[in-house]
């Protein structure tokens, strides 16, 4: 989109950014603009790291808790070796890699929230494939203040 201008809305209100540039990427978010940074960081990491990345990211941000999910994030490999029945392999060594790299995509969500993130947790599941990063915060009033953070229990 031209700057200045609004990105679109989903039906249920999400906001749609183009994360890649790229017209089969989409990143979702609430209207925040940190979930949509945080979910377009997510994107450009996997795909850095991967030689891939989502087709689709959400991210959903509470006051001590992140939580993303990356949508179609199987490489060709990958894809090829769950069709072989091969998936806890795959979830084996995504997990593994995911932990070897977690300090970038920890550095990537305290910069875009400004948290310390206390810990994160990886899981992949198939069919649909999905990646899910959830990241636990410290909840730091100077950084949610202000914010069109969601608070527990309270729907945005």
């Amino acid at each position: 989109l031209p700057s200045g201008e609004d990105s679109p809305t989903t039906a249920s209100g999400l906001r749609e950014v183009d994360a890649t540039r790229a017209s089969d990427r989409r990143v979702e978010g609430r209207g925040n603009s940190r979930e949509t940074a945080i979910s377009n960081a997510m994107v450009r990491l996997t795909h850095e790291l991967y030689g891939k990345g989502a087709k689709r990211a959400k991210s959903y941000l509470t006051d001590d808790m992140l939580f993303c999910a990356l949508e179609e994030p199987l490489t060709v490999v990958e894809r090829t070796l769950v069709e072989g029945g091969l998936s806890g392999m795959v979830r084996q060594i995504r997990i593994r890699f995911q932990d070897l790299t977690e300090d970038r995509f920890t550095g990537e969500v305290a910069q875009a929230t400004g948290c310390t993130v206390l810990n994160c947790h990886t899981q992949i599941v198939f069919d649909p494939d999905v990646l899910f990063l959830i990241f636990v915060l410290e909840a730091d009033a100077k950084a949610t203040r202000g914010s069109d953070v969601l608070k527990p229990g309270v729907s945005g």
